[in-house]
């Protein structure tokens, strides 16, 4: 999936992101406003099998993104 409205993107995530998704997903600070404030402890590899194999067209990772110029 692929969605542009101006400056912001959204897209699917991809192998690509594997290592900043884990940088995000293990820092407790960040993590605690979705309930883990200890992060999900996932690692990089793990991170690249959900985003390689995941099946759920509803639901899944995605990337936000804002382009400045």
């Amino acid at each position: 999936m692929k969605v542009r409205y101006k400056n912001l993107w959204i897209r699917d995530a991809e192998i690509a992101d594997a290592a900043k998704l884990c940088q995000w997903w293990n820092d407790g600070k960040l993590m605690k406003y979705l309930g883990f404030p200890n992060g999900l402890g996932k690692s990089v590899e793990e991170i690249e099998d959900k985003i390689e194999n995941y099946t759920d067209e509803k639901v899944g990772s995605y990337s936000l993104s804002i382009k400045v110029n």
